[in-house]
């Protein structure tokens, strides 16, 4: 695992780290990359397993402004806050950080929190390891499991909706500037029955008897809807309503579970 944690407090850096190495059960499979500003990140970026972010720097950008910058290289980066700042509200909601962690309070919630979001990065570490082999205008893909947000049924084959980053790796960007959501999608003559019976147990759920999401892209569960990665709207049949819910709620128990 590989672990980005930027700060301009070298202190709070190496505290973090023994947490991290408290919280890790084979922490010689840890390697931390230290940043010392959000500039500093940026001009060496590269994908880590999870980021862990001050919200202030000194004369550097804010935390929510950074995430921003990570996430337009990035759109599935894990992040998490390290902070000894309350913030408001609104702007760590516009974040969307995976957990808030405050320094100087290392409670039992807090390590909660902690290795809740490094079982994240474990797990998708293990999505991007899995693939399935797409063909394209000729050419295979092999699309990661971690850059698919629902798979939707056709009447030959089925459509594969991606994260940005997902269609840029199979070519979907180029050349297209700002696309539309439509353009963010792969046409695969695999049905979708077929697709679901093989991804059923990494996370994939029956919506609607048209479409199967990944459960890990879920950002809210409304009404009659979920929120998917990237503001994507997903309706839920009424008939599939109960079953969703549950598979849905026993995941996320299961997450805060493993790591109580």
């Amino acid at each position: 695992m590989e672990i980005a944690i930027c700060d301009d407090c070298l202190s709070d850096i190496q505290e973090l780290k023994k947490l991290i190495r408290k919280c890790t059960k084979n922490s010689d499979h840890v390697r931390f990359f230290e940043f010392h500003s959000g500039k500093d990140l940026m001009d060496g970026f590269r994908k880590f397993s999870v980021f862990f972010l001050d919200i202030y720097m000194e004369g550097e950008m804010e935390g929510v402004e950074l995430v921003e910058q990570i996430r337009k290289r990035d759109s599935d980066a894990l992040i998490a806050f390290y902070t000894a700042h309350q913030y408001p509200v609104s702007r760590i909601v516009r974040a969307k950080p995976f957990a808030y962690l405050v320094k100087d309070s290392v409670s039992a919630d807090f390590m909660a929190d902690l290795r809740m979001t490094l079982e994240e990065a474990r797990k998708k570490e293990k999505d991007r390891a899995v693939v399935i082999p797409v063909s394209h205008d000729g050419v295979t893909h092999a699309i990661q499991l971690s850059d698919i947000i629902f798979i939707m049924r056709e009447r030959t084959g089925s459509r594969i909706y991606l994260t940005r980053e997902g269609a840029e790796k199979v070519g979907l960007l180029r050349d297209a500037g700002n696309c539309e959501e439509k353009e963010l999608s792969i046409k695969s003559r695999v049905g979708m029955e077929e697709y679901y019976n093989e991804l059923k147990d990494y996370g994939f759920l029956y919506a609607k008897v048209s479409y199967i999401i990944n459960i890990r892209h879920i950002i809210t569960r409304e009404k009659s809807l979920v929120v998917m990665s990237g503001g994507i709207k997903l309706t839920v049949s009424r008939s599939r309503k109960k079953a969703f819910d549950d598979q849905l709620m026993s995941y996320w128990g299961q997450q805060r579970k493993e790591e109580m």
